[in-house]
């Protein structure tokens, strides 16, 4: 009887490291965000889902359970939809609408990584409608190491602007534990110049704790910013659970802040 208890408790304690692979992953998340604006306080709420299928099947036997696909290089292509609606005093409402395609490949027997996205925004004022575009090149020197740059591209009417892009994230270890770093900027010519690092901390590789600060300057605006905290557990091997909240200033000097959370379901 006893052993068959020690047993049963070895097996319970790890029943997260048993192989388990998933090939397609579901979000759905909702957020709220409130701008303190002159007259008034403005708000928006987004609501979104989305969907992502692999190539090939992702095991979650090495590593932290949210870093399963990057550390196998598992090649994709996801579709997301937002809805947002908003809030402003003295003003009519603004829905936006917003639908966007990602692939994301790695090369086979190289060392190569390739990415491309496409995207529309559609708002219930007229002008504004928005078509998003972008590559990018990236090269894994080490392992667990990405490095890529790109361009990003966006077409409002008969204006398109064409922005460089660098991004790097890095997965390494800390003592006992994983950490994932990640920077990313987006230089633009006509328009803001786009700053954002963040980094993830795995107290194991079901729970982890997170952090991002979000730049962005503009020669004829004072300079915008975003600080976030955010913290993801995995209570199965396919069903994660994210909260987050995030104060900042943008570039018309009004504070904000919002919240969200975020389900995700892999099988």
């Amino acid at each position: 009887m006893k052993k068959q208890i020690v047993a049963s408790a070895i097996a319970a304690a790890l029943s997260l490291n048993v192989a388990y692979a998933y090939q397609a992953e579901l979000n759905g998340g909702v957020s709220y965000d409130r701008v303190n604006v002159t007259g008034g306080n403005a708000s928006a709420v987004d609501a979104g889902v989305g969907a992502t299928v692999y190539l090939d099947p992702v095991a979650t036997n090495r590593g932290p359970l949210a870093e399963a696909a990057f550390i196998n290089r598992a090649s994709s292509g996801t579709l997301a939809y937002n809805y947002v609606q908003t809030s402003i005093p003295n003003a009519s409402d603004v829905k936006v609408q917003s639908i966007a395609g990602e692939l994301e490949y790695y090369i086979p027997q190289t060392n190569l990584y390739l990415s491309g996205n496409v995207g529309r925004t559609i708002l219930n004022v007229s002008g504004f409608n928005t078509t998003t575009y972008g590559a990018e090149l990236g090269v894994l020197p080490i392992a667990n190491l990405l490095l890529a740059a790109g361009v990003e591209s966006a077409r409002v009417h008969s204006d398109t602007t064409n922005d460089p892009t660098i991004r790097a994230k890095y997965l390494t270890q800390i003592g006992e534990h994983t950490v994932n770093l990640e920077a990313f900027a987006q230089f633009g010519k006509n328009t803001s110049d786009d700053y954002r690092i963040a980094g993830d901390y795995y107290l194991d590789r079901t729970f982890s704790v997170g952090a991002d600060y979000t730049l962005q300057t503009e020669k004829s605006f004072d300079n915008a910013y975003n600080f976030g905290l955010n913290a993801r557990k995995f209570f199965a091997e396919n069903l994660s659970v994210k909260v987050d909240a995030n104060v900042g200033r943008d570039n018309n000097r009004d504070h904000d802040y919002g919240f969200g959370v975020v389900g995700t379901y892999r099988f």
